[in-house]
């Protein structure tokens, strides 16, 4: 995933059960972290989490996930090791997307 500074950009995902069909159950958290530097108390970090940034539709499994300008402006550009973790009802969280963010150099800023 990559997005500019200060830039507006969508991401959608979907997750899949053991049999690889989508899961249409609603969780009761979702949380997605990037962060700086990983185990790094201090680092610059970015969160998302449902009905924050985060949309889930039941109807066809598909999770969007937003980020505004004011997400990302003040990040440092780089990469941003990051996990998305679900939460069902009496479950713990799971994490079923790891990767990496890159925010690209805004050489124009936000206007």
């Amino acid at each position: 995933m990559q997005i500019k500074q200060g830039a507006d950009k969508a991401f959608a995902f979907y997750v899949y059960n053991k049999a690889g069909e989508v899961v249409l159950t609603a969780p009761t958290d979702i949380v997605f972290t990037a962060i700086r530097q990983v185990e790094c108390a201090n680092c610059q970090k970015l969160t998302k989490r449902l009905g924050n940034g985060i949309h889930f539709d039941a109807e066809t499994g598909k999770y969007t996930m937003t980020f505004y300008p004011e997400d990302t402006i003040g990040l440092e550009p780089g990469a941003y090791p990051f996990d998305i973790k679900i939460k069902r009802a009496g479950k713990q969280y799971f994490v079923v997307k790891q990767g990496s963010l890159k925010i690209a150099k805004s050489y124009t800023g936000v206007i």
